[in-house]
């Protein structure tokens, strides 16, 4: 430590590292949102996807030591009717990552404005912390839709004018549900992800329609299923993108689902990239040479924020069904463990 950087050190009577403290958080409140959206830009953070059971998912979050649960309702539902969603996730010591979803289909500018109830309820500072004090981890992230730039759940494709207009409306929806948002400090993520097409249409495109979309985003969020060959390529396709369009260097690339499917070598339908029969074992050295893989690589590692893993439990007992969809469970369907494959998953929330 250089001298005079110590707790010692003073500028008059007010002691530099307090002074470097209050300069931070200055910083911070004049950054507005995005910058106090997370605790650092940069800061990796692990974390879980709840299944549609929101109950049952809070109760794994619990067993698993997640402190960030992605929960999804969809983007018109009144703040009210997050509430115990929300006091189960906190209650259990994790944060909840808000995720507005719309279906195949685009939200109105109504259901867009919605979502800046859901920050002045449960933002820092909002209404509902106000009576649940106890277990105050207030909302710092909100999703703004789930894969809309994937063909599934639209029937076209990146050469179709449909998914170009599609971006430039995903755009200007996220751009007046950031305006409703205002000064809470609660950040708003957008996809970046081109879907696995490798086009930079859906880029392009938001852009387009809203050329400042890289000063308003918190963060970008990609899914990059499947082994190094499939995540590496699609992670610095987001960062090139984005960048070719003038968006900050700074803004955090967020892997808001990351899942590998295991029945414990019950041969499934698909496992993007993987084997489709992985036993727990071999399903958690996927896990962990994914993770390290992510962190190691120099272009992404800077800018990779949250990671979280799909999902909090498989939704068919062991042996049930083959549908790869049923096991990407961090949990088995009863909650219990899935072996190596759960001591994986709590060895990354514990970092």
């Amino acid at each position: 430590m250089a001298p005079g950087y110590g707790s010692f050190a003073r500028v008059g009577r007010l002691p530099l590292r307090a002074l470097l403290t209050v300069t931070a958080l200055l910083a911070a409140l004049a950054a507005g949102p995005a910058a106090d959206a997370a605790d650092a830009k940069q800061r990796f953070a692990p974390g879980l996807v709840s299944t549609g059971d929101h109950a049952l998912s809070a109760l794994a979050a619990g067993k698993l030591g997640a402190r960030v649960v992605r929960v999804e309702f969809d983007i018109g539902t009144p703040a009210a009717a997050l509430r115990s969603t929300v006091a189960a996730l906190t209650r259990r010591g994790a944060r909840p990552l808000l995720l507005a979803g719309f279906h195949g289909r685009l939200p109105t500018e109504a259901e867009a404005r919605n979502i800046g109830s859901w920050a002045a309820e449960f933002g820092p500072g909002g209404s509902y912390w106000a009576t649940h004090r106890r277990h105050r981890l207030p909302v710092r992230l909100i999703e703004f839709g789930n894969e809309t730039s994937y063909r599934d759940q639209y029937g076209d494709t990146y050469s179709d004018e449909s998914y170009g207009h599609r971006a430039g409306l995903y755009a200007t929806r996220f751009a007046q549900a950031h305006r409703a948002i205002g000064g809470r400090r609660v950040g708003l993520l957008a996809q970046a992800d081109d879907g696995g097409t490798a086009s930079s249409v859906w880029v392009t495109r938001m852009f387009g329609a809203v050329p400042k979309l890289g000063k308003l985003v918190a963060g970008w969020t990609v899914h990059p299923y499947g082994p190094r060959g499939k995540w590496r390529p699609k992670l610095r396709r987001v960062i090139a993108q984005t960048a070719s369009m003038g968006a900050p260097a700074t803004v955090p690339i967020d892997v808001t689902e990351y899942g590998i499917s295991s029945s414990d070598g019950g041969l499934l339908t698909d496992n993007y990239g993987w084997p489709a029969d992985l036993t727990y074992a071999r399903a958690a050295a996927a896990l962990r040479g994914t993770v390290a893989g992510m962190r190691a690589d120099a272009k992404i590692a800077k800018r990779l924020r949250l990671f979280l893993v799909y999902s909090a439990h498989d939704l068919r007992r062991p042996g049930a069904t083959n549908d790869r969809e049923a096991y990407f469970g961090a949990l088995r369907n009863d909650l219990t463990a899935k072996g190596a494959y759960t001591a994986a998953v709590r060895q990354l929330f514990r970092r």
